[in-house]
């Protein structure tokens, strides 16, 4: 069964930050990282896959503030799969390093998750890539920054399953802009129901058997 819709009330506020979409000018990367902390450290730095994690949701953040500019049902879609991600990010303590170690141990669970973050940004990626969104330098660094973590993830995937093909159709530049807002956002609200849908399994993971050599 497809999971629940979660909506936050008006006046949410995770880590004391404002939470409210700004309508009239893109959000600041102060604005986006106070709602986003960065990963925690741990001794090699911080996990892949937290960072990956705070990358999209920003970037989710900017496409939310993004179709706030056209007062339609889009937005509001928007910033519910917003708070989705950002509440099944919370759930496993993503930013602290919890779900990083996690997978550290289980390569199934592994290849899973980063095939559902590779696919759910690159999704947002086209979001913000399309001819209707205005550029701004924030939102180009953080095209950029997105589109540099995806390849990465890609290429690791490619590692743990080399005959596995995990990233979705991409549109041609050429026909970007004809993939509307409303697609996107399908697409986007079905991979975030596959990440809840992956939260059990993440409390309780099934952990890979070490054979200790004799």
């Amino acid at each position: 069964a497809p999971c629940p819709v979660l909506t936050l009330p008006n006046d949410f506020t995770p880590y004391g930050g404002a939470y409210f979409i700004m309508s009239l000018s893109f959000l600041s990367r102060q604005d986006v990282e106070s709602w986003v902390p960065e990963p925690a450290p741990s001794k090699g730095g911080a996990g892949f896959v937290a960072r990956l994690f705070t990358t999209i949701n920003r970037a989710m953040a900017s496409l939310t503030s993004v179709l706030s500019m056209t007062k339609d049902e889009a937005h509001q879609r928007c910033r519910n799969e917003f708070e989705r991600f950002f509440l099944w990010g919370q759930g496993l303590s993503i930013v602290d390093g919890d779900l990083d170690e996690v997978l550290g141990h289980s390569k199934e669970l592994h290849f899973r998750v980063l095939s559902l973050l590779l696919r759910l940004g690159t999704v947002v990626l086209q979001g913000l890539s399309r001819d209707p969104v205005p550029s701004s330098q924030v939102l180009t660094e953080q095209c950029d920054d997105l589109r540099t973590l995806l390849d990465t993830t890609e290429t690791m995937l490619q590692e743990l399953e080399p005959n596995e093909s995990a990233r979705p159709y991409t549109p041609s530049e050429s026909d970007a802009s004809e993939y509307e807002a409303t697609e996107i956002l399908e697409e986007i609200s079905m991979y975030v129901d596959c990440l809840l849908d992956l939260s059990p399994s993440l409390d309780n993971p099934a952990l890979d058997i070490q054979v200790e050599a004799s």
